[in-house]
């Protein structure tokens, strides 16, 4: 048996063993399938273990094959010392693995002087299957242009046919052993990881995944200098181009046991909480010196990940740690990937929370914990910083303008600065009465009925203030889903502010544009066009010169007008805004996020699916790093990219990213927020092209569930799920449900959009489809006509019923739709 071959089997055994014994015999005939003297040899294994689990299978050669010692002995690496690459001579070795040899090489062509790392691909492997994860290896690196990055500067194959790569020549130590030989404190240490945190994101920003996260891979200079190697088992969660399906027999097995996620060694799913789990490793290791998981063999250290809950790195630690540290640690090693950080940027920002005394997401967000972190880092500004907080919230910045108005102004300011200490006092007051002292944690929803339930009696000697705190409060209901209290307090702010406001006052023209967005989130989208063209023109007509809310303004009208099929107008709405922004900020400011991602859901709406992924790419670079990447937004702008990932075949790459924002959005909103309804409706989107029907039905169900919650029966969102339900049904073999889901999605999308809407249209042929599969011919045609009457022209659908031909009413829509598909039409005459 070669290396190679023991390699693999051990693996197996791994695998195999990790896995109840019930499913075991499943497993083998799957990962052995074709190859009988593997599958004698893991079955051999697997017997043994049978007998005495306790004995050291995890590496088993005592017992089993003792004449295998011989034949794994390391084979030491031939002195390569003065061989020419390219334009490199290889000078020493300096490191080794599994497939490849590391040498310090410097340029031999006298060009320039530098030295450099080559890696290359040892004697004696079986180059078919090396030289292929070179290739994706070079082309990763390629892609991952970072300052803490180890660039890739050439590449190349040997006269042997061995490949290699060039990279530069990092003096430093790994990351542990450098925070050691500098006597770096906890907060030195956490900054040092925190670096790291930003180059892993990036990768995962490019959908890379380094997948063996450890010191060796981690490089500190004597300059303090951060560089991440060694992308040799790195996968891609983008792979256009790339034969990356990796089997549990053999790449998806290459790793370091002791940095390794569970679902790595259980050989699940890969993602980016995998990255995060060995980042937890790492931090643990640099605040306490010890790894989280030890074992005698690998099969104990194995369970011992999988299973067991480490200590907390307080209890261990030389010195005492923050609470806020441990919190962030356990958190990056949760066992289910769900429920660790989502992403490398996450788990960063949580670090930078930690190190600027903010509160840290691993912590239960209580008002007590956070008002003790305020409190921390502001002991002599708390009265200052909750009249910024209630001006940011409700106050109106007011500026003269002109020196003949100056005792306006500063009557103006004085009844601002009136308003905003009532504001302020308001705040207060809501916060102390709602100690949670007083009986468990106190949610945001309590704390915005508390204060829904203050305003009618706190503040109404003054109709400014009351419509300020009415429109702060119904905003953020609204961004919690719940749409009839926010339309309440919004109608409520609209009432006293057209009370005591002129017209063209900013204050109503925010409300107003307030109402308009919750009209068209709750689908009514005719008043909501009504009420944003209304604010439009008086926005111009009273502030021609402010391009951030005009711009912010077209934007929401885009995306409503984008909802409603009026795709021209969302062009023409995303365009004026995008020439104002630019023109003040230039074309790549993140001001821009919104209107990129804007352009991107119009042309998914259009079919037009590599231009909306590319749109949506550039929307994702713009993000900024300042807002972190557990923000809602961040989310949102994700999910755009995952959909078009799926639009454009990129399915798997799809999946990964839809299992992390459902991750994400339930973590900062909770089960039941419409936005986890989204979530949770293209995750079973995403499962169903990938075949997996069954599997998607639960999430359609429980996005159904959600968004009638939110927004009743007969909103078109509930109708938009309610279609891949039926289609589910469908593909697993209920036509009846599925024909009642589909009558239900049609019913509601007549009365919401119309009976000529696309998504109206679509649901006409769904139906015709499900008649037709059924053996309905007459009912299948009845529908076919209602969408043609309705707009529909596709001649390729209908000739694609051909059991209907020589029927009069299948050969008039047959010719009316070869008639709209002009002369030029391929479908003949007759089907």
């Amino acid at each position: 048996m070669d290396r190679e071959t023991w390699q693999r089997l051990s693996a197996l055994f791994d695998a195999a063993v990790a896995r109840p014994a019930a499913e075991r015999p499943g497993f083998v005939d799957q990962a052995c399938a074709g190859q009988p003297e593997l599958r004698a040899e893991l079955e051999a294994l697997l017997a043994a273990h049978a007998e005495d689990p306790d004995h050291d299978l995890a590496s088993p050669l005592g017992a089993l094959a003792p004449a295998l010692v011989g034949d794994l002995a390391p084979v030491a690496a031939p002195d390569l010392s003065g061989l020419r690459l390219g334009a490199y001579e290889l000078r020493d070795l300096i490191g080794h693995g599994g497939m490849a040899d590391v040498y310090r090489a410097v340029r031999a062509d006298r060009e320039y002087e530098r030295e450099v790392a080559v890696k290359l691909v040892k004697p004696g492997l079986r180059l078919d299957q090396v030289a292929h994860r070179f290739r994706v290896e070079r082309q990763i690196l390629a892609r991952l242009e970072h300052p803490n990055i180890a660039a890739l500067l050439d590449g190349g194959v040997t006269p042997d046919g061995r490949p290699y790569l060039v990279m530069p020549y990092v003096q430093g130590r790994p990351i542990t052993a450098y925070a050691e030989g500098a006597g770096l404190d906890p907060r030195r240490r956490v900054a040092l990881l925190r670096t790291v945190c930003e180059a892993v994101q990036f990768a995962h920003a490019n959908l890379v995944v380094h997948r063996d996260l450890k010191p060796s891979n981690i490089l500190v200079t004597d300059a303090g200098e951060v560089r991440l190697l060694d992308f040799g088992i790195a996968k891609l969660l983008d792979p256009a181009g790339l034969d990356l399906t990796l089997a549990v027999t053999g790449d998806a097995r290459l790793l370091t046991p002791e940095y390794a996620a569970p679902e790595q060694l259980r050989g699940e799913a890969i993602t980016t909480a995998t990255d995060v789990h060995a980042l937890g490793v790492l931090l643990y290791e640099l605040l306490t010196g010890r790894r989280p998981y030890r074992g005698d063999t690998l099969l104990t250290l194995q369970r011992s990940i999988c299973e067991d809950a480490p200590l907390r790195p307080g209890t261990v630690s030389r010195q005492p740690l923050d609470p806020d540290l441990d919190a962030i640690v356990m958190m990056a090693l949760r066992k289910e990937p769900s429920r660790r950080y989502a992403s490398a940027g996450q788990l960063g920002d949580d670090l930078g929370r930690y190190l600027s005394g903010q509160p840290v997401l691993a912590r239960p967000d209580t008002v007590g914990y956070r008002l003790r972190k305020f409190l921390a880092r502001n002991r002599l500004a708390v009265a200052t910083a909750v009249l910024v907080a209630a001006c940011l919230v409700g106050a109106t910045v007011f500026s003269a303008g002109q020196a003949a108005a100056r005792a306006r102004a500063l009557a103006t300011a004085e009844a601002e600065r009136e308003k905003a200490e009532q504001l302020s006092t308001f705040l207060i007051d809501v916060f102390a009465g709602s100690e949670p002292g007083r009986g468990g944690e106190v949610t945001a929803r309590q704390l915005l009925d508390a204060g829904a339930e203050r305003i009618g009696f706190t503040l109404d000697t003054r109709p400014e203030v009351q419509a300020a705190m009415a429109r702060a409060i119904g905003q953020a209901y609204g961004a919690l889903g719940y749409y009839d209290q926010a339309d309440s307090l919004l109608s409520r702010a609209l009432r006293a502010s057209r009370a005591s406001l002129p017209d063209n006052h900013p204050d109503l023209l925010s409300a107003l544009q307030l109402k308009g967005a919750l009209e068209g989130a709750r689908g009514h989208y005719a008043a909501a066009a009504a009420i944003l063209d209304s604010v439009l023109a008086r926005r111009l007509a009273a502030r021609p010169s402010d391009p951030d809310g005009t711009a912010d303004l077209l934007e929401t009208m885009a995306g409503l007008d984008t909802q409603r099929g009026e795709y021209d107008r969302a062009r023409a709405e995303l365009d004026r805004a995008r020439e104002l922004l630019t023109a003040r900020y230039g074309p790549d400011d993140r001001r821009l996020v919104r209107i990129w991602r804007g352009y991107g859901k119009l042309a998914a709406e259009l079919r037009e699916n590599e231009a909306a992924l590319g749109y949506h790419r550039r929307a994702l670079a713009l993000w900024p790093d300042s807002l972190g990447h557990d923000h809602p937004d961040y989310y949102d702008l994700l999910e755009s990219v995952a959909l078009s990932l799926s639009n454009v075949g990129q399915v798997d790459s799809a999946l990964v990213a839809h299992r992390e924002i459902l991750a994400g959005r339930e973590r900062i909103f909770g089960p039941d927020h419409p936005t986890v309804a989204y979530s949770h409706h293209n995750l079973g989107r995403t499962l169903a092209q990938l075949g997996d029907h069954a599997g998607a039905i639960p999430h359609y169900q429980r996005a159904i569930a959600i968004r009638e919650a939110a927004f009743g029966p007969d909103h078109p969102v509930v109708a938009h799920a309610l279609e891949s339900l039926a289609i589910a049904r469908f593909m697993t073999g209920d036509a009846e449900d599925c024909e009642s889901l589909l009558r239900r999605t049609f019913k509601i999308y007549e009365a919401a959009l119309g009976p000529r809407h696309r998504e109206t249209i679509e649901t006409m042929t769904n139906l015709a489809y499900l008649y037709h599969a059924t053996n309905r011919p007459e009912d299948s045609l009845d529908w076919l006509e209602r969408a043609a009457d309705a707009g529909w022209r596709d001649l390729a659908a209908v000739a694609g019923y051909p059991d209907l031909a020589g029927r009069p009413r299948y050969e008039r829509l047959l010719r009316l739709m070869r008639e709209a598909a002009g002369p030029e039409s391929a479908v003949p005459d007759r089907p």
